[in-house]
């Protein structure tokens, strides 16, 4: 089978003069205001991501167009939640995380972080030798108080996220945390990765606020966050029938 996609140095090879041919629609990489020649392979590595450009093969596996390709390094998107005490409603984790690299479509020139409201999510710690689901369990202690509150740990079927397949070439894993809210604990502050806020919210005031799109300073337009609550929702047919009857998107 033809490859799909192949590094520039191969579409070089595959079909000569390809980048030359591209003229302004190549992704061209700058280091310290030099260009690098774009059938060069280059790669930018952390221990969170990795980065390295590629080109689109067509049906045959001859080269169409170049994009950088992102790998972020294996991780968890959760929902975190539990059923409130006196009627059952479905209470779900939200935290309130600034996220610096945002441009803010509210003021381009701000330069303030933009805060997101957004659900629990988190890097496996390779050094420790986690299980996915270990890591599930700890980012729900560490961002959602759940350290001593964890009921059951589950997932969806196809349990995988993507948060922009247009160029994000891995895949998160997706799991389902619901704990006890009675001992839901309070958040200890990490300078590192600071939360400004953690609360358990009604799924109707959850719906509420993506519909807005902002809370109290707080953006509900992380494309993620949003995703992953409507696959959790999905997943809970009777929440629909039991809790959002009466559910109106203002008031």
């Amino acid at each position: 089978m033809p490859p799909k996609t192949v590094s520039n140095s191969e579409a070089e090879k595959l079909r000569p003069g390809f980048f030359a041919g591209r003229g302004s629609n190549v992704n061209q990489l700058t280091v310290d205001g030099k260009p690098v020649p774009p059938e060069v392979d280059w790669e930018v590595k952390s221990p969170f991501q990795t980065i390295k450009p590629l080109v689109v093969c067509d049906k045959n596996g001859m080269p169409q167009f170049d994009r950088p390709g992102v790998w972020e390094a294996p991780n968890v998107n959760l929902v975190v939640w539990g059923r409130r005490k006196e009627d059952g409603m479905p209470m779900i984790g939200v935290i309130n995380q600034p996220r610096p690299y945002a441009d803010d479509p509210r003021d381009p020139n701000s330069q303030e972080s933009v805060v997101f409201g957004q659900t629990p999510m988190g890097f496996l710690e390779k050094l420790l030798g986690e299980t996915l689901e270990e890591t599930a369990r700890r980012e729900a202690g560490e961002e959602a108080g759940a350290n001593s509150a964890i009921l059951k740990v589950y997932q969806p079927l196809n349990p995988w996220h993507n948060p922009s397949p247009s160029f994000v070439c891995s895949w998160s894993d997706l799991y389902f945390v619901e704990v006890d809210l009675e001992k839901i604990e309070e958040l200890k502050q990490d300078k590192s990765e600071p939360i400004y806020k953690l609360e358990y919210i009604p799924l109707p005031e959850l719906l509420r606020r993506i519909a807005s799109g902002e809370k109290d300073g707080a953006l509900y337009r992380g494309c993620t966050s949003n995703s992953v609550w409507l696959i959790w929702l999905a997943w809970h047919p009777s929440f629909l029938k039991n809790y959002l009857e009466d559910y109106h998107p203002i008031g």
